[in-house]
């Protein structure tokens, strides 16, 4: 597997023979784009809402017990509740939520990055190719 990461980032950065002979750069950065309101009210209150998803999903279930429902179900269902108690907030929490949006955008978030799956696998894959570059 390391060899098969090791020729595609090889071959990937090596100069094009279709006429400028070189290629260019990989663009590794991610787009910040705005959360949608609601999935900046779940960053913010996620934590503060977990049992409150976990007992709603528990009585959800019990309620559909014939049902087969899977972990897409789940990330659906806290979605849609999410997006519900959103809507249901007080335009205080609005205001607040707006504020984070924009500071999200703009990457004035701390300790957002480390959890950006992306960026994580960004690096991991770039350490591949140099520990088998150098091995």
């Amino acid at each position: 597997m390391c060899q098969k990461i090791h020729y595609w980032f090889y071959n990937k950065s090596r100069g094009s023979s279709s006429g400028t002979s070189t290629r260019s750069v990989l663009n590794l950065k991610s787009t910040s784009r705005l959360l949608q309101p609601w999935q900046a009210f779940a960053k913010l209150f996620g934590q503060d809402m977990k049992s409150r998803i976990a007992a709603e999903w528990q009585e959800y279930q019990e309620a559909n017990p014939d049902v087969a429902l899977s972990p897409q179900d789940r990330f659906s269902f806290h979605n849609k509740k999410m997006q519900d108690w959103y809507g249901e907030s007080d335009p205080e929490v609005k205001e607040q939520v707006e504020v984070f949006r924009q500071q999200h955008r703009e990457g004035l978030v701390e300790g957002d990055e480390g959890d950006d799956t992306n960026r994580l696998l960004q690096k991991y894959v770039i350490q591949l190719h140099f520990a088998a570059f150098w091995n």
